[in-house]
């Protein structure tokens, strides 16, 4: 996952997460960060999830709420990618 929430530019988090189904509250969605930095800070409950867009609404904070947007293809800031088409000819030829 990448994020910019809590730091200049974007940074890649690693880990695992889990989705599971509540019958009160739907789908709920909790994880865990790799290289031991424990569990995300919430549970959340997913909604007014479509193919573009989700809101995640912390279960035991319900003031906190975030909401995500599909982007078309992962931003050349982090493939650092130049926009140009990568050289394919071996060097000298």
């Amino acid at each position: 996952m990448y994020q910019n929430l809590d730091s200049f530019g974007t940074r890649k988090l690693t880990g695992r997460y889990d989705i599971a189904t509540d019958v009160e509250l739907g789908a709920i969605i909790m994880g865990q960060y790799d290289y031991g930095t424990g569990d995300w800070e919430h549970r959340y409950i997913v909604s007014d999830l479509d193919a573009d867009t989700m809101t995640w609404t912390a279960q035991d904070d319900p003031s906190d709420i975030s909401i995500y947007e599909r982007c078309a293809s992962i931003p050349d800031e982090i493939t650092g990618a130049t926009g140009e088409e990568p050289d394919t000819e071996p060097d000298g030829e």
